[in-house]
C-alpha cells in the first residue's frame, strides 16, 4: 500500500466518523447538509462544507457541532 492510499484510507474514516457524529447530531442527512451548506460566523461567513478538505477544517466542524450539542450557539 502507498503513502498516499494510506492516507485517502485515513481521510475517508476520518470523515466517516465526521459524518456519523455531525448525522447523531442533526437526526438526519438532510439536516446536516443543509447546516453544511448554511454560511456561519464559525466559519468566517463561509459554509461549513468549504472546509471538510481538511484536517483542520474537519476538526473545527467537529468542535462546532461538539458545541451546538452541549448548548452553545455556532
Amino acid at each position: 500500500m502507498s503513502l498516499w492510499q494510506t492516507r485517502g484510507d485515513s481521510n475517508i474514516v476520518e470523515l466517516a466518523h465526521l459524518a456519523s457524529a455531525c448525522i447523531d447530531y442533526f437526526e438526519s442527512v438532510e439536516r446536516w447538509n443543509t447546516w453544511l451548506n448554511t454560511r456561519s460566523l464559525q466559519f468566517s461567513s463561509e459554509m461549513p462544507l468549504t472546509f471538510v478538505n481538511t484536517i483542520a477544517g474537519r476538526k473545527l466542524i467537529k468542535k462546532t457541532v461538539d458545541n451546538l450539542n452541549h448548548g452553545y450557539n455556532a
